[in-house]
């Protein structure tokens, strides 16, 4: 993209046809994102990655949570402007860990980001099954 388009421009041209996009017409008509940089879920400006200068994401992977932030400084590039990091202690060093790296990206997104890095932990724990005791 050249560096004169404005993420509002972006946006307004790509937030009725998008392939992160998902429409729910059975739930009142919400639109929720499957976008990596959105750590919402909403299909919304504030919360999407492509149409803002800084951006914060949490994934899983096969080797730990993956935090993704998109900075301000290399924003219009896309290969540039992300960095990765990735998580594979418990949930509380994650959500530590992850507020300590979002504090200077989006202030905003700092609890979703840690609410869903902390879901995101949990889910990856095994519960433990006991054996029924006998008598």
């Amino acid at each position: 993209m050249s560096n004169n388009v404005s993420y509002d421009l972006i946006w307004q041209i790509s937030r009725a046809n998008s392939s992160y996009i998902v429409k729910r017409k059975n739930c009142g008509g919400v639109q929720f994102s499957r976008e990596p940089l959105n750590v919402t879920g909403f299909y919304t400006q504030a919360a999407s990655g492509f149409a803002n200068k800084t951006a914060v994401g949490v994934v899983s992977s096969p080797k730990g949570i993956k935090l993704i932030t998109k900075s301000a400084k290399n924003s219009k590039s896309a290969k540039v402007s992300s960095s990765t990091f990735k998580h594979s202690k418990d949930s509380r060093k994650i959500a530590a860990a992850v507020s300590k790296s979002t504090v200077n990206h989006r202030d905003d997104l700092l609890e979703a980001a840690v609410a869903k890095a902390s879901a995101l932990a949990r889910g990856r724990s095994a519960k433990k099954v006991y054996a029924s005791k006998r008598r």
